[in-house]
């Protein structure tokens, strides 16, 4: 499912990653802080600037690894902008590096318990070049016109590179590298190292200051070319903001677990289900440990009014996620299937293949977003074991 990085599937960078209720929303606003907090530092190199700027540092890094790489950037810019600053920037990082030790090392002991970053990092391609350049196309705004997002892109590319050059602020200059600078250092990083470390999510912070170098680009040119600029951010942002609402965006899975729930009889003592993708066993498994330990809330509104909670709770401790490579591992008289339609590289469909082994499959439930589709239903193969 992550490979849905790629330019062949159209999406709203910002409005997607804010819609993760995970770290990415924490890199992006600390990620701004310490740029911001750079900034001032550039700008005055006081004790109380390099205070903030190393408190708006640990945060960052305690949100995400990526946060080093922006700390990274910062310090070669003051080796080729401000090496004055660079000895105080050193020993407030080696501060930042010592808080976060305990956390690095607890970290090293779970990748030595779990046999390196393949769980972590597996999933991650190696980038080519059309990644790298749609990321920028991304950046830009042009994700929804295939035909003409990359030349638009460099239009906007060659104008900021000109505004570059005329302008001498450090501030700006900044602004610019931190935009720019991180999805290629990373896609050169991932062409060398022997796990690729690429992707967009972890790059969510380089949107900020570059729509904040677009715009103070949009502020200086004339009246006349200003308006026109406002007024198609505005209808831009109008459409945005309709077309990418979580309701086309998201999955349900609160609703898809409920409906799933709902199926079943709960007769059986044990109810495996098995899912037949890399990724979906963790949001279906997430929402049923919700429900056993009681905790509703991420399970949202629609299990508010109703009264058979305790009922649910209890099909939801019967129910164990299991996630297999094949149709192959799933075994027993009566389970759950689930897979992803646009993942699902078969000339039959799971469906198809279980009813051939002699199953009864029952009701398929069906939850869909803008991309793909996600499927459960219900096999017995009582007939089957025999």
């Amino acid at each position: 499912m992550e490979r849905s990085e790629t330019p062949s599937i159209r999406r709203s960078y910002a409005i997607v990653f804010a819609q993760h209720m995970r770290m990415y929303c924490l890199v992006g606003l600390f990620g701004l802080t310490s740029i911001w907090a750079f900034q001032r530092y550039l700008r005055d190199s006081s004790r109380r600037n390099l205070v903030i700027l190393s408190a708006a540092n640990l945060l960052l890094v305690y949100s995400h690894y990526y946060g080093w790489l922006i700390i990274g950037l910062e310090f070669l810019y003051l080796l080729w902008k401000r090496r004055s600053a660079v000895l105080p920037f050193i020993g407030a990082s080696l501060v930042v590096v010592a808080l976060f030790s305990p956390w690095a090392w607890a970290a090293a002991q779970s990748l030595h318990a779990k046999g390196g970053l393949a769980e972590n990092l597996g999933w991650v391609p190696r980038p080519d070049i059309r990644d790298l350049t749609w990321f920028y196309v991304e950046l830009g705004g042009f994700t929804e016109f295939l035909r003409i997002g990359s030349r638009a892109t460099l239009v906007i590319f060659v104008i900021l590179y000109l505004k570059y050059r005329r302008r001498s602020e450090a501030g700006f200059h900044w602004l610019v590298v931190i935009s720019l600078a991180p999805p290629l250092l990373t896609y050169l990083a991932s062409q060398w190292l022997s796990q690729s470390i690429w992707g967009h999510r972890h790059l969510v912070f380089a949107l900020w200051p570059f729509l904040i170098v677009l715009t103070d680009m949009i502020w200086n040119l004339r009246p006349l070319a200003r308006s026109i600029a406002v007024a198609g951010i505005v209808v831009w942002a109008g459409f945005a903001a309709a077309a990418y609402s979580p309701e086309h965006q998201k999955i349900h899975w609160d609703r898809l677990t409920l409906a799933m729930l709902d199926e079943e009889p709960g007769i059986a003592a044990r109810v495996p289900l098995y899912t037949v993708d890399p990724y979906l066993h963790y949001p279906i498994w997430f929402q049923l440990e919700s429900l056993k330990s009681s905790r509703l809330t991420p399970l949202g509104p629609y299990l508010e009014s109703r009264p058979d909670i305790g009922v649910l709770k209890a099909k939801a401790e019967k129910f164990a996620v299991n996630k297999v490579s094949s149709l192959d591992a799933a075994q027993g008289n009566y389970f759950w299937v689930g897979y992803v339609d646009s993942a699902w590289n078969g000339p039959q469909s799971p469906k198809q293949i279980l009813e051939q082994r002699g199953c009864k499959t029952g009701h398929e439930l069906t939850a869909r977003d803008r991309f793909q589709s996600v499927r459960l239903f219900p096999v017995e193969c009582i007939a089957a074991s025999r």
